[in-house]
């Protein structure tokens, strides 16, 4: 777990489930409100993160709050407790 090829792939994961559960709720009617409130949820949580996590650990590394908001939205904690943990730098 202290590899950076490891926090890279969670990381591709976590940019794998947006765009699944995008393209279902947009493509596939027979789950589409289930894939909405799965996308509101994830969108939520991740929103969540950055002031609770994201933004204090972000700080401490010199990262700017822009840039911590976006990677945080993208990749939620796969971003900021490799960042925390000295694995990545960014």
């Amino acid at each position: 777990m202290n590899s950076k090829g490891f926090w890279y792939i969670l990381m591709a994961g976590s940019i794998g489930l947006w765009v699944v559960v995008l393209l279902a709720a947009i493509l596939v009617p027979s789950v589409s409100m289930i894939a909405w409130i799965v996308f509101i949820a994830l969108a939520a949580v991740h929103v969540l993160e950055f002031p609770l996590v994201s933004k204090k650990i972000s700080d401490k590394k010199g990262i700017s709050g822009s840039t911590a908001f976006i990677k945080t939205i993208l990749f939620g904690f796969t971003w900021w407790l490799a960042l925390k943990n000295g694995i990545i730098e960014k």
